[in-house]
């Protein structure tokens, strides 16, 4: 899934773009650009080269968030908003919550329908609350 440089800068109330290719290279995700008149489409830039992307043209960057792959542990990933995700680990209390480009936060649920954060469980890569909420479930 992609969408635009300028529509993950506004999701995370960033202010440059420069802001902006820094966080998705932070948090492990693709920036892309669109093919123009005078090059060809590219894949994963590097930062810099992003950056010099943007200041020409920021609106033909893309930032592609990876796919979320679970394990057999994990009961399926269910939408809890338009682009926010929660899964549980099954037999357990233990789960994470995610937004497609933003951040992941290991929760625990409270038997009542909501899920808590555990304390000091917030990730900038889902993959890491991941790891860590499969460490507190066994």
């Amino acid at each position: 899934m992609s969408i635009s440089l300028a529509t993950f800068r506004s999701m995370n109330d960033l202010y440059t773009n420069d802001d902006a290719i820094d966080l998705a290279a932070a948090r492990g995700l693709k920036i892309n650009k669109h093919a123009d008149p005078v090059e060809p489409a590219r894949l994963d830039l590097d930062t810099d080269d992003a950056k010099e992307v943007a200041a020409e043209d920021a609106g033909l960057l893309t930032v592609e968030a990876p796919e979320v792959v679970l394990g057999a542990a994990w009961d399926a990933a269910q939408a809890v908003g338009p682009e926010d995700f929660q899964a549980m680990i099954t037999g357990t209390t233990i789960g994470v919550m995610w937004t497609t480009y933003g951040r992941a936060t290991v929760v625990r649920d409270d038997g009542q329908g909501r899920a808590d954060a555990v304390s000091g469980a917030s990730y900038d890569d889902v993959f890491d609350a991941i790891a860590h909420a499969e460490r507190l479930a066994r």
